[in-house]
């Protein structure tokens, strides 16, 4: 991905507040995915659903895939990421061929945090960062998500169509093996605890934020202080830390 100011937080300010906690679970994650890998839907779709559960919420993580077509002429197709005509695979180094989404049932929300890494969006977001950002489609039911062969998206001059595929979500498990999964529920944990000082300060900006404790009884007590989430160690696993490196170049 190429390196990009975290303009995501600026959104936090203006979409509504029932949704401001899954924008602010992206926003944290837009804002880490500048200058990294491009490829790493899986990993973070689940740190997200970790993060998500642990302030109170339903996310399921889908295999899928998105295809990018010109908006104008949508006959004209550029790419697909992931698979559509069979599971996808999980290689030996846990790279995949498949692509992952996020079903936020709570928000009844899909969610594409890494639809960015498809070459056109990669080239396009060099010059414009709004190609990074994540899509997110309001839709009515995961019944109704499941029962429609696609949903569609623009993004600027581009229309991305989704597929989705839960059934196959599990095949992509193996990529979750390793010092990846030993890192992952640290990652989760991270996010939420972070998740909670954004919607803190939000607090100090908006003031329908303050609705949040009624709307989510469950997030309304940890910002209260009523609960807590799990304390984050003292130091990051060694696997998050040598993750983290290796992803951002530093060996």
């Amino acid at each position: 991905m190429p390196e990009f100011e975290p303009v995501m937080y600026g959104m936090l300010a203006k979409v509504a507040v029932e949704v401001v906690p899954l924008y602010t679970a992206l926003a944290v994650v837009h804002a880490d995915m500048s200058g990294a890998p491009a490829n790493a839907c899986v990993p973070i779709c689940y740190q997200l659903a970790g993060a998500l559960e642990l302030l109170g919420f339903d996310a399921e993580v889908m295999a899928a895939c998105a295809t990018v077509y010109d908006r104008d002429r949508q006959e004209v197709k550029y790419a697909d990421v992931g698979v559509w005509e069979r599971p996808p695979i999980v290689r030996a180094d846990g790279t995949t061929d498949g692509h992952a989404v996020l079903w936020a049932a709570s928000f009844s929300r899909l969610v594409d945090p890494t639809i960015a890494q498809a070459p056109q969006l990669v080239k396009a977001a060099r010059d414009d960062v709004k190609f990074t950002l994540p899509t997110v489609l309001p839709l009515r039911s995961r019944e109704y998500l499941l029962s429609t062969p696609a949903v569609a998206a623009p993004k600027g001059p581009y229309l991305i169509s989704w597929m989705l595929f839960p059934d196959w979500t599990g095949a992509l498990a193996p990529a979750l093996q390793g010092e990846l999964g030993d890192a992952l529920p640290y990652g989760s944990l991270a996010l939420a605890h972070s998740c909670l000082q954004v919607l803190h300060a939000l607090a100090e900006e908006r003031d329908d934020v303050r609705r949040l404790r009624n709307l989510y009884p469950y997030l309304g007590d940890l910002l209260a202080g009523r609960r807590q989430l799990p304390a984050l160690p003292a130091e990051p696993p060694a696997a998050f830390q040598r993750i983290r490196h290796a992803a951002r170049g530093q060996g």
